[in-house]
C-alpha cells in the first residue's frame, strides 16, 4: 500500500491505497465503474466526487480516519405512477435545505413541495419536505442510516448530489413496531415497517449468499420480526405491494450506496427500541444494480413462484423455497411475510400458522413432493383472475395442484392455469391449497373429462367416449374409415374415382357421396368400394353406422386434373440397362419392346437387349398421353491395327451377319459405303484402306445390333 497525494485524478477501476490526501484546489473523481479501498486515513481539502448511473455505483471504503467531505452523485428514479425511489444519504452532515437548493434543477417539485419524504410508521404516512414548514423531526440534516422517498424530474439526468463526511465507522439506526395499537405510545394506524438505508458510500453485503457472516440480515437477525426477517426493496414495477423480498433464499444481495429499504420490527418499546447495526465489515466494493426493477434484473433461487393475474397483468406473487435443514414452521431469514397483509396472493405456514401471509414460504427439501400449503387469495366478488406457476429446479415428476375445497376441484398447474371468478368476495385462508405431490389428484373419478359434480355416469370404463353428462356415446377410431382418390379426372370428362374402406367390419355402414343418389353399403361382406364417374371438384363423403344415430364421420375429398406426365430416361450402355424417372401419376403403364409392366411409384429399371428398343409410357388417363422413346444399345466392336498401312480388321460381337460400312474423309466426304459379310466363326470383317492416301478416316458401322463410329489413321 502507499500514500497518495492527489492533484487531479479520475478513477474508473479498482484502486487500493494506504492514505489518500486531496490538496486544496485539486480534484479526485471515482467514476461509476470505479472504486477505492484504503486501509489508512482520508483527507480532502479539494474536491472528491463519486459518480453513478441507474445500474452502476462507485464505492469508497476508508479504513482509518476521515477529514473533509465528499460529494456522491447518486442516481435516483424519477417521479410518476409506480415510480419514485427509496434513498438514504451516503454521507453524514448533509443539510436538507442545502441539498434541496443544490439539486433544484433535478429534484422533482410541486409548488413549494419537494420530492423528499420520510415514512412515519406511527401514522403510516409519508411526510414530504416543503419550504414553508418544519416537516422533519430531527436536526435539519439527513440522519445517516435513515431512508427517504425521493424522485427526480422526468426525462432528467436522475442525478442528486449529496455532500458530507463519508462514514468510516460502524453506524446504527433505531427501529420500532407501532402496529400493536392500544398500548402506551402505540397508534391504531401504526405499522411495524421502518425505512432504513445503507449509510456507507460503498455496497454492503445483504444476505448469507453475499457473505456468510458479515451481512445485514445475519448481524441484525435478533432485531427483526422473525416472520419478516428480510430486506424489502422497493422495485417500482407496479406489481403487488411494490416491494421485492430479499432474504437468505435469494441470490447474493449487495445493497448499493445510499440505497434505502423497509425492515420489520416486533419491538414496541419506545424507551428501549431495537437498534440496527451497519458495520464496516459489511462493506464491499462488489455490487451491481439497485432495487428498481426498471434497471435491475433480479435472480432468485426459489423452486416455485406462483403468480396471480388480472388478464395479462400480474397483480401479485407468492414464492416457495426448499432447502436441507428447514422445516414446515417458521424459519427466520428464509420465510418472509408479505409487505402487505391484504395482498391478493400469499401463503401460510404449514405448521404453527399464526395468521401471517407469506411472500416467501421456505420448507425442508424432504417436503418438495409431499406437502399441502394453505393459500391466501384476496379478491373482490365478480372479478375474474387466473393463477399460474413458474418453476425453478423442482424435483423430477413433482406435480403442482391448486385445490378449491368449496368447488371440490384440483387444477394441475403444470398443465393449465387456475381461472376463477367468484360470486362472493374472497379473503383469508382455508379455501385454497397448493399441493406438491408425485401422485395424480383428480376432479374426475372415472377420468372421462366430466367433473364428478356433473357426471351422471361416474363409473364409465377407461377410454370410453362420453357425452356432456358423462355417459357413453358410440364412437369408432378416427382411422376406421378411409377415403382416397384413386383416379384424377381429365378436362371435360368424368373419369375420376375415389376408394372407400373400413377397418371394423362388425358394423353395417352407409356411405354417401355428394352428387351420387345411391348410398354405398359396407360391412362384414364388403370392406372396400369404389365410386367412379366423378368430374373435377370437391366431394363430401360421410360414413354412418346403422342403428347408431349419433355417429357420423365426414371427409372432404378433392378430385383435380392430373399433372402432366413426365419421363426422364437414363441409359447405361456398358451394363445394358435403363433407369426411368416418372412423375404425374401414382401408377404407370411401361411397355418395353412390346412387353408391358404395371409400375407403382416413380422409378422403373430394366435390362435392354442390344439393338433398337422402343419404350412406351402411359397412365390409365388418356388425357396424359403416351411418351415413346427409342433406345439403341450397340454390340461391342474391336478394330486393329490402328494406325495401319493397309487394311483394318474389325471384330464384331453379337449375331449380326451383315453390316453397312461407310468410310468418310476427315472433312466428312464419303469415300465409299457397302455391305460387308461378318465371318461366322471369327466374327471378323475388314476395312479396306489400301487405295487411300495417308490421313485420318471416319468409319461408321451399322447393323441390326451394331451402331458404332470410330477413327482410323492411314500411314
Amino acid at each position: 500500500m502507499r500514500k497518495l497525494i492527489l492533484l487531479i485524478t479520475l478513477v474508473s477501476f479498482t484502486l487500493q491505497a494506504q492514505n489518500i490526501t486531496v490538496a486544496s484546489g485539486k480534484s479526485f473523481t471515482i467514476e461509476k465503474t470505479g472504486s477505492v479501498t484504503m486501509s489508512g486515513n482520508f483527507s480532502n481539502s479539494g474536491t472528491f466526487t463519486l459518480n453513478s448511473d441507474s445500474d452502476e455505483f462507485s464505492s469508497i471504503i476508508i479504513g482509518g480516519t476521515v477529514t473533509g467531505n465528499i460529494t456522491y452523485n447518486r442516481y435516483v428514479n424519477s417521479v410518476g405512477t409506480n415510480e419514485w425511489d427509496l434513498i438514504g444519504a451516503p454521507v453524514e452532515g448533509q443539510s436538507i435545505n442545502s441539498f434541496v437548493t443544490a439539486n433544484a434543477s433535478t429534484l422533482a417539485s410541486n409548488g413549494d413541495a419537494y420530492a423528499i419524504g420520510y415514512y412515519d410508521n406511527y401514522w403510516n404516512e409519508w411526510e414530504n419536505y416543503t419550504t414553508s414548514s418544519n416537516w422533519y423531526p430531527f436536526d435539519g440534516n439527513f440522519l445517516l442510516g435513515m431512508g427517504f422517498q425521493m424522485g427526480t424530474i422526468a426525462n432528467g439526468t436522475g442525478m442528486l448530489s449529496f455532500t458530507g463526511t463519508p462514514a468510516a465507522t460502524n453506524k446504527t439506526q433505531a427501529i420500532i413496531d407501532f402496529s400493536q395499537g392500544g398500548g402506551e405510545g402505540q397508534s391504531a394506524t401504526g405499522t411495524k415497517w421502518n425505512l432504513v438505508a445503507n449509510p456507507f458510500p460503498s455496497y454492503i453485503n445483504g444476505n448469507t449468499s453475499a457473505d456468510s457472516s458479515n451481512n445485514f440480515l445475519t448481524v441484525n437477525s435478533d432485531k427483526l420480526d422473525d416472520s419478516y426477517q428480510a430486506i424489502y426493496g422497493y422495485d417500482a414495477d407496479g406489481i403487488g405491494s411494490g416491494y421485492t423480498v430479499y432474504n437468505n433464499t435469494s441470490a447474493a444481495l449487495r445493497i448499493a450506496p445510499g440505497q434505502a429499504f423497509m425492515v420489520a420490527s416486533d419491538n414496541p418499546n419506545l424507551e428501549n427500541p431495537d437498534v440496527l447495526s451497519f458495520t464496516t465489515a459489511m462493506r464491499t466494493i462488489v455490487g451491481g444494480d439497485d432495487f428498481i426493477t426498471s434497471s435491475r434484473a433480479m435472480q432468485d433461487s426459489y423452486e416455485l413462484i406462483l403468480k396471480l393475474y388480472d388478464g395479462d397483468t400480474e397483480i401479485d406473487n407468492t414464492r416457495f423455497y426448499f432447502k436441507e435443514g428447514l422445516n414446515l414452521g417458521l424459519d427466520p431469514g428464509y420465510d418472509a411475510g408479505h409487505f402487505n397483509q391484504s395482498a391478493s396472493l400469499m401463503s401460510r405456514l404449514v405448521d404453527e400458522d399464526k395468521g401471517v401471509g407469506f411472500a416467501v414460504n421456505a420448507m425442508g427439501i424432504e417436503n418438495v413432493n409431499n406437502v399441502v400449503v394453505p393459500l391466501v387469495i384476496n379478491r373482490e366478488a365478480g372479478v375474474e383472475f387466473r393463477i399460474s406457476i413458474d418453476s425453478f429446479d423442482l424435483s423430477t415428476g413433482t406435480k403442482i395442484y391448486l385445490e378449491d375445497n368449496v368447488n371440490k376441484t384440483f387444477t394441475h398447474l403444470n398443465e393449465q392455469d387456475f381461472q376463477f371468478k367468484s360470486d362472493d368476495k374472497l379473503s383469508g385462508a382455508g379455501r385454497f391449497f397448493v399441493h406438491f405431490t408425485t401422485t395424480t389428484l383428480s376432479n374426475d373419478l372415472d377420468d372421462d373429462g366430466i367433473l364428478n359434480i356433473d357426471d351422471n355416469c361416474p363409473n364409465t370404463p377407461d377410454g370410453t367416449t362420453v357425452d356432456v353428462n358423462g355417459c357413453p356415446v358410440f364412437t369408432l377410431p378416427l382411422d376406421n374409415n378411409k377415403v382416397s382418390v384413386t383416379s384424377a379426372s381429365c378436362i371435360g370428362t368424368t373419369d375420376g374415382s375415389i376408394g372407400l374402406s373400413i377397418e371394423d367390419a362388425s358394423y353395417n355402414y352407409t356411405v354417401t357421396v355428394t352428387g351420387k343418389d345411391d348410398p354405398i353399403a359396407l360391412g362384414d361382406k364388403t370392406k372396400t368400394a369404389s365410386v367412379s364417374g366423378l368430374g373435377t371438384g370437391t366431394y363430401t363423403v360421410c360414413f354412418k353406422v346403422d342403428g347408431e344415430d349419433t355417429y357420423e364421420q365426414c371427409f372432404e375429398v378433392n378430385i383435380a386434373e392430373p399433372k402432366a406426365l413426365s419421363v426422364f430416361i437414363d441409359v447405361d450402355n456398358d451394363n445394358r440397362t435403363t433407369s426411368i424417372q416418372l412423375s404425374g401419376s401414382s401408377t404407370y403403364n411401361v411397355e418395353v419392346n412390346g412387353e408391358r409392366f404395371d409400375v407403382k411409384g416413380d422409378r422403373f429399371t430394366t435390362n435392354l437387349p442390344t439393338g433398337l428398343s422402343i419404350i412406351k409410357i402411359s397412365t390409365d388417363l388418356d388425357c396424359q398421353g403416351v411418351i415413346e422413346r427409342e433406345i439403341f444399345i450397340s454390340e461391342d466392336i474391336h478394330y486393329y491395327p490402328n494406325p495401319t498401312d493397309q487394311d483394318v480388321n474389325v471384330h464384331v460381337s453379337g449375331e449380326d451377319t451383315l453390316v453397312q460400312v461407310s468410310v468418310f474423309s476427315e472433312k466428312g466426304d464419303l469415300i465409299y459405303t457397302k455391305q460387308q459379310q461378318i465371318q461366322d466363326f471369327s466374327r471378323k470383317t475388314n476395312i479396306d484402306l489400301s487405295r487411300q492416301i495417308t490421313g485420318t478416316y471416319i468409319v461408321v458401322m451399322e447393323g441390326k445390333t451394331v451402331r458404332k463410329t470410330f477413327k482410323i489413321v492411314k500411314r
